[in-house]
């Protein structure tokens, strides 16, 4: 990893919109906080969301920076009020972290893609951001890290936790997706129906890829994404129930699902931190991935930081970084319905979620913390 001097780095971080369950402000905070352990000068401005304090962003642009970093952000469509973009007034160079495929904020990136130097959570994006933003002037990964819950003085043990699986996620039912996809074009349904097929069978589909290959339009590229990860889901959550293992759902719209029967629990959204929490209450997290085949979901990486054990389908860096079996619990969608059945013969064995608990959080914490990604992010940078 490049040396670098971190007394001599200035940061501005911005936070400009606010994603699901408050998210982007976690990661931001996070990330500053850690940035002031390691000696880097941490500016902060939020942007109010009805845009009321822009005028004190316009000052912000008096100062020079090493770094202005934001998530998902909206600064790339803000302008001044002589119509120059605000990045291009911006001192100092814009990273642009996008916390999900690129293909879902594509109308922030095509903005002065030339002044957004783009941060993303798997490698396989990076084909996508280059090929159709080719005047980014960068493109680098750098994966979410693990966060222990602020309250984390007493350790939860694995015996008095809930013996329940906690998934963390917002439910839409398939028919809402089919019905987006209908609006554009009857046959993008159809090729939903034939993709989840194809998806549950455990055939990798980037989505991304029909928008280029095919002239699909990308919103309905966008809509299939969204179904096959909501297709996937149900699949395992369908098997869990049907082993009668018992489930807590937590996030948007689970009451109105045809799990709210089949659950042990519904719980309502709650914010990033307070399911951090959440997580350090039960003995396994579920993580279903996105259709990303490099890096794992925030999900896998939060669950292990709180001693919970993972239950969780493959990508390559949780397969080449972990063990299944000792660190987590692996699951396929070829052989989902026996993956699930061994899972819940081993599910009363305390002693050993314990050890494996305690293995993956272990690994999270010396590997995948938020000092590390902040080194990481400083040294990558600095070879930019």
């Amino acid at each position: 990893m490049m040396k670098v001097n971190y007394q001599a780095i200035r940061i501005l971080i911005c936070r400009t919109r606010t994603l699901s369950y408050g998210s982007s402000g976690f990661f931001l905070q996070r990330i500053g906080r850690k940035f002031e352990q390691l000696g880097v000068s941490v500016d902060y401005f939020t942007l109010a969301e009805d845009g009321s304090n822009l005028q004190e962003m316009e000052a912000l642009a008096d100062t020079s920076y090493d770094v202005i970093l934001d998530i998902n952000s909206y600064l790339p469509r803000l302008v001044s009020d002589d119509d120059t973009p605000f990045l291009a007034r911006l001192q100092g160079p814009f990273y642009h972290y996008i916390v999900d495929h690129p293909m879902h904020v594509k109308p922030l990136l095509e903005l002065n893609t030339s002044l957004q130097n783009i941060l993303c959570l798997d490698s396989s994006h990076i084909d996508y951001i280059r090929k159709v933003f080719p005047d980014a002037p960068s493109v680098n990964v750098l994966p979410l890290a693990g966060s222990p819950a602020a309250m984390a003085q007493q350790e939860h043990r694995m015996e008095n936790r809930k013996p329940s699986v906690f998934f963390p996620a917002t439910y839409m039912p398939l028919e809402q997706y089919k019905e987006k996809l209908k609006n554009i074009d009857v046959k993008y349904a159809a090729l939903a129906d034939a993709l989840a097929e194809r998806s549950l069978s455990g055939e990798h589909i980037d989505t991304s890829k029909f928008n280029r290959e095919e002239n699909i339009p990308e919103e309905a590229c966008c809509y299939l994404d969204r179904y096959l990860r909501e297709c996937r889901r149900q699949a395992v959550l369908d098997e869990l129930i049907r082993q009668e293992l018992p489930v807590s759902l937590c996030g948007a719209h689970w009451e109105y699902s045809e799990y709210a029967d089949g659950a042990q629990e519904i719980l309502p959204p709650c914010s990033y931190d307070t399911m951090l929490a959440k997580m350090r209450e039960y003995r396994i997290v579920l993580n279903v991935q996105p259709l990303f085949p490099e890096t794992p979901h925030d999900r896998v990486y939060n669950g292990m930081r709180n001693r919970a054990v993972v239950l969780s389908d493959a990508c390559r860096q949780l397969e080449q970084e972990f063990c299944h079996g000792e660190d987590y619990i692996l699951y396929s969608f070829v052989t989902l319905r026996q993956d699930i059945e061994h899972f819940a013969s081993i599910w009363t064995d305390v002693q050993l979620l314990d050890s494996i608990a305690q293995n993956g959080c272990c690994k999270v914490s010396e590997s995948h913390n938020w000092v590390l990604w902040c080194e990481r992010f400083l040294s990558m940078i600095a070879g930019d």
